[in-house]
């Protein structure tokens, strides 16, 4: 990928997402390196620039980067695999069981597709959970699929130590020292667009031991932490007999809720949880359309936002069929409306933050990403809003939100480098990369003998 000095993306709609939310038609944003130099009205900005490169952005909108703040792209492996199962089956059965038939390279080739899919849908950073240590190389390979590409990533390291799987890793302290391993290894690399955080899989799957020894390395290396908290009803109140506690309480007098803390899923919470998460500063994942696919229930995220808890937008694994923040930007707002029996429980400006600047204080980033300002890290995105099923539009919040599609996204560009053009990736070969990745998944498939 070519890197440009300077950048100009010209007469477009520039949704800022700045604090005051300033919309600018016939705008102008100008890239230098990495960062944003300028943004304002057209005339105002290249007065006197010569960009190396000029994007014409005439009839499209230009938006900050979606933030997906949830995702195992290794589940890539599993597309169209497990369908239409219960949680238990579908869990235990696929996601964990076959992976003892996955191959090194093969976590490489589920990185490409997922990091390639989520860019071509405007996501230019994602939070990924990895809990598939047969090899420790495995994490490897998907963080060098998300260098390869291009996309911002905060990669968590898995630690999951007490779940029933023949392939878990059942020794927290193990663990712990190879996410030092990992973090030593990638944290900061690719121009420091990869970050590694820990992520213990949650209560139930992970030992109070191996919550408290996460929650001491994070502080240790100053390191995130994202968990699955709260996805079922029976993980939310049901716990086990002796803790006595519900698990939203009980991961707090554990240390886990905290402003260092993304919490993905969040599902059933009642209003004591609710202010345990405003309390400790616990941010959200919402993951709308794994939730519905899943059967695991609607997050109150409406009540969420009108108390002040940050919370993102998620994908969730492709186990639960998309990575299209689109779909998922559609899904959040719809389910809050039926949920709640009120249109205006959420509206499309507070869906499109979550999606952005939101989603950018969910994972700790806001003073580098989430708006399109001054100084700010140049992550943005032009959406061609010059298609039928988006015309006409009077306002572009509720345009992109209700109506855009994934392939309307023409340009991407990752910290002031571009990486989506015309719709198409710059950094390899779709069609090579779609072959290459059908025959190394399809091979996967064969070993494990999967109907």
């Amino acid at each position: 990928m070519k890197a440009y000095t300077t950048t100009l993306i010209d007469h477009g709609t520039i949704l800022t997402m700045d604090k005051k939310r300033r919309v600018l038609e016939n705008g102008a944003v100008l890239i230098e390196g990495n960062r944003i130099a300028a943004v304002g009205k057209s005339d105002d900005v290249k007065k006197g620039i010569k960009a190396d490169r000029l994007l014409d952005a005439k009839g499209k909108i230009v938006l900050p980067g979606l933030i997906n703040g949830h995702d195992h792209a290794d589940q890539t492996l599993y597309r169209t695999m497990a369908h239409d199962l219960q949680f238990a089956i579908w869990d235990m059965r696929y996601m964990f069981q076959t992976s003892r038939y996955a191959e090194e390279k093969d976590f490489y080739y589920a990185g490409l597709v997922t990091y390639s899919e989520l860019l071509k849908s405007g996501v230019t950073t994602s939070v990924t959970s990895h809990y598939y240590h047969k090899s420790w190389r495995n994490f490897d390979n998907l963080a060098r699929s998300a260098e390869d590409l291009g996309i911002r990533t905060c990669l968590g390291f898995g630690i999951l130590d007490q779940a029933p799987y023949e392939e878990a890793e059942t020794n927290s302290k193990k663990s712990l020292l190879e996410f030092e391993n990992a973090y030593k290894k990638w944290n900061g690399k690719d121009s420091g667009r990869i970050s590694v955080w820990v992520s213990p899989a949650g209560f139930g799957n992970t030992s109070d031991e191996g919550l408290i020894g996460s929650v001491a390395i994070a502080k240790r290396y100053k390191a995130r932490l994202t968990i699955h908290v709260a996805a079922t009803w029976t993980a939310a109140n049901d716990p086990p007999w002796k803790v006595l506690k519900r698990e939203v309480e009980h991961l707090r007098d554990l240390g886990v809720m905290s402003p260092n803390t993304l919490a993905a899923h969040s599902v059933w919470l009642n209003e004591e949880d609710l202010q345990i998460f405003k309390e400790t500063g616990t941010s959200v994942a919402h993951n709308p359309v794994s939730n519905m696919y899943l059967a695991f229930g609607v997050a109150p995220v409406s009540r969420m936002t009108r108390i002040g808890i940050p919370v993102s937008l998620g994908t969730d694994g492709i186990g639960s069929n998309t990575h299209d923040m689109f779909e998922v930007m559609r899904a959040a707002a719809y389910l809050q409306k039926i949920h709640t029996m009120d249109t205006m429980s959420i509206d499309s400006q507070k869906i499109l933050e979550m999606a952005t600047i939101e989603g950018a204080s969910a994972i700790g980033l806001e003073k580098e990403i989430g708006s399109i300002e001054e100084g700010k890290k140049a992550d943005v995105i032009v959406v061609n809003a010059n298609k039928i099923h988006m015309t006409p539009y009077k306002n572009p919040v509720p345009a992109l939100v209700y109506c855009a599609k994934s392939s309307d996204v023409e340009t991407v560009v990752v910290d002031g480098k571009i990486v989506v053009e015309g719709g198409v990736l710059k950094a390899m070969d779709e069609e090579k990369l779609i072959e290459d990745s059908q025959a190394d998944i399809r091979a996967f498939w064969e070993r494990g003998k999967f109907n």
